[in-house]
């Protein structure tokens, strides 16, 4: 396969391209049963350094059991989302810890359960202001 790219002509073999497409398939697949992407604001660190120089890989969804991880939103400015462990659960209502800060928060501010942190990439995000 071949293509132009300012001016020059540019050959992409199947074998490459072939990966990349089932790949990008994949993860609309995904995407489309719940794996969101966010870059969260604040919240738990990790051993690789705070939660906004990170992007967090999440399940979309609100149901939690106590000790889950999540992403919510905590109502606060220039904190959401957030990175939270769950400490307490009561009908309506979920208490998380964001760092070092106990909080309430409504069943319906949890964005979902995280399944992964991509470190570093966070960073690049900041500086390009998203």
């Amino acid at each position: 396969m071949e293509f132009s790219l300012f001016g020059r002509n540019i050959s992409v073999s199947s074998r490459v391209l072939r990966p990349i497409i089932l790949l990008i398939i994949l993860l609309l697949i995904l995407m489309g049963a719940g794996l969101r992407f966010d870059h969260p604001e604040s919240g738990l660190k990790s051993a690789l350094g705070p939660a906004n120089s990170s992007i967090a890989v999440y399940w979309h969804g609100n149901s939690v059991a106590k000790g889950d991880k999540l992403v919510v939103s905590t109502g606060k400015p220039g904190q959401d989302p957030a990175l939270a462990l769950v400490t307490g659960i009561s009908p309506g209502f979920v208490d998380i810890q964001s760092g070092r800060e106990l909080q309430r928060i409504a069943t319906n501010q949890v964005h979902g359960k995280l399944i992964a942190i991509i470190p570093f990439i966070g960073i690049i995000v900041n500086l390009i202001g998203l």
